[in-house]
């Protein structure tokens, strides 16, 4: 009967009644990925430096928008091409994540992402398809496991569609 009892609790039990979740690293580095999308559409690029290692790239591979390196430059560089009053929804999926060890992976993933318009160009809209090319590293900072962005590249994926005056620096 106490077998009966203990196998009954595990069926209508959460998982919280059983302790702390495990994260796996994907599960840190998909967060990574998606936090920075959140960052973004927050527009609050104070996060951003939290998520990329010391000696990160980012290349958005368009001659208007140069590779930046290092969290600051990164920071500064979104900030710039995302100024106060800019709405936006980044999304990403279909992760594929491979590691060469416990601390260097890469990945890949889909995103969009959309500017809409305002004032005059409001109920306009600008997107974007692409997929990024990542690599992390893993460091002893706190958080997403210590699961950094160490490389960024951005590979866009067919032509804009929409108004490109909703997004004038790129």
């Amino acid at each position: 009967m106490r077998l009966f009892i203990f196998l009954l609790s595990l069926l209508f039990c959460s998982q919280e009644s059983f302790g702390t979740p495990i994260i796996s690293d994907v599960d840190w580095i998909e967060k990574l990925t998606a936090d920075y999308s959140i960052a973004l559409d927050t527009l609050n690029f104070a996060a951003i430096s939290n998520i990329f290692s010391p000696n990160a790239t980012l290349d958005f591979q368009n001659p208007k928008i140069p590779i930046v390196k290092g969290p600051d430059a990164i920071e500064k560089i979104l900030a710039k091409l995302a100024p106060p009053g800019t709405i936006s929804q980044h999304t990403v999926d279909s992760w594929s994540i491979s590691f060469s060890n416990n601390e260097h992976a890469s990945g890949t993933t889909y995103t969009i992402s959309t500017y809409f318009g305002k004032d005059k160009l409001a109920g306009q809209i600008l997107t974007f398809y692409g997929l990024f090319y990542d690599t992390f590293i893993k460091t002893d900072k706190a958080g997403y496991g210590g699961w950094r962005f160490n490389t960024r590249v951005l590979s866009f994926i067919g032509t804009p569609i929409g108004n490109p005056d909703i997004v004038p620096a790129v």
